[in-house]
């Protein structure tokens, strides 16, 4: 083994700056926000548009993946209704943008949902908007009358290293989220396996 040392008069200095992963709702909203659906009373067979309906913020100084989770459920005032059917609340994704998971926790009632931006998000720029339309089934009965449609959502993020490095970026989202994702040639997720 052979070792080499070099010294100067002058000490050779570089700055060192850690790069910083941070992702707002936008607006600045704190974690995690809530959405509730009170400006309308939805009927049986209705389907009503999001205004807002979920942005999130890359304000970090590095481009990111983005995954929001989804809570959503039914609540008599401010309080929340466990024996009403979190499925009963159809959330319409802006699929063309947006991937959503199979469920990750079994036997929660359909009560969380978990979507995936299909593109990195570059440092200083947001995602679109998450959810198009809220609605609920035609076959709801009057147990659900009165009550109010709850949604809350959690988003993070994981570091994109870039297009060129696919098996990094997916190594990243499998060691952070625990899932497997398929990449497209710039880094685009095509799909995410659990």
């Amino acid at each position: 083994l052979a070792a080499g040392q070099a010294s100067a008069e002058n000490p050779v200095t570089a700055p060192l700056a850690a790069a910083t992963l941070n992702i707002e709702w936008t607006g600045g909203k704190s974690d995690p926000v809530t959405l509730a659906v009170t400006d309308k009373a939805l009927m049986p067979a209705d389907e009503i548009e999001v205004k807002d309906g979920y942005k999130v913020d890359n304000t970090g100084s590095v481009d990111a993946y983005i995954r929001v989770t989804v809570t959503k459920y039914w609540a008599d005032g401010k309080d929340k209704t466990t024996d009403l059917a979190a499925e009963n609340i159809e959330l319409g994704l802006n699929s063309e943008d947006w991937l959503k998971a199979t469920s990750l926790f079994e036997g929660n009632s359909n009560e969380t949902e978990v979507y995936y931006y299909k593109y990195p998000v570059p440092a200083g720029q947001s995602t679109s908007e998450l959810l198009k339309t809220i609605g609920i089934p035609a076959d709801l009965t009057n147990e659900y009358a009165g009550k109010t449609v709850k949604l809350e959502a959690v988003a993070d993020g994981v570091q994109f290293a870039g297009a060129d490095a696919a098996d990094l970026n997916a190594s990243g989202i499998l060691a952070s989220w625990g899932v497997v994702a398929e990449l497209d040639a710039n880094g685009n997720l095509v799909s995410v396996t659990e």
